[in-house]
Order: structure tokens, then C-alpha cells, then sequence
């Protein structure tokens, strides 16, 4: 899927459980974000022109996919750890 490092597991660090909460609790942020990020797109009212509002908007959307691509990263952490308590 990515190229997340994923994190040993061993009595030396954080627990998986306390791994996963980390991350799903990351992942929940980002998609806040993105909620707030598709309340803001860019409309042509606020813009010179209808060319200008397309590159915005094309900007915009490259923000939305680098932040779901960042929730999901979260979410396969999530699953390692996950994973992990089920032995």
C-alpha cells in the first residue's frame, strides 16, 4: 500500500494497544481536516477568472488526497498494531 515504517512491538516501547489508539486518534484529526478542507473549496465568486479558480481548485484537491493518503498511512499503523493484539 505505502511505505510506512511500521513500529516493533516489545516490552521496551509502547504498547500495541496504546499504538493503535495513537494512530486512530491521528487519522480521525486529519479527517477533520479534510471535513474543513471541502468546507473551503474554492469557489469562482473569488476569483479574477474561471481559470484561475481551476488551478485553485486543482491545488485544492492535491491537498485533500496528500491529507486522506496521510489518514490512511494512520490506519495501516492502526492495523499493525491491531493485528499485533490478535497474536
Amino acid at each position: 500500500m505505502t511505505d510506512v515504517i511500521k513500529p516493533l512491538i516489545s516490552i521496551n516501547g509502547d504498547t500495541a494497544d496504546v499504538l493503535m489508539n495513537n494512530a486512530i486518534e491521528a487519522s480521525a484529526s486529519i479527517e477533520a481536516a479534510i471535513r474543513a478542507m471541502q468546507a473551503a473549496t474554492p469557489h469562482g465568486r473569488n476569483y479574477r477568472s474561471p481559470e484561475d479558480c481551476r488551478q485553485a481548485r486543482h491545488h485544492h484537491i492535491a491537498q485533500i488526497h496528500a491529507l486522506q493518503k496521510m489518514a490512511d498511512e494512520q490506519m495501516e499503523l492502526a492495523r499493525h498494531a491491531n493485528d499485533f493484539t490478535k497474536g
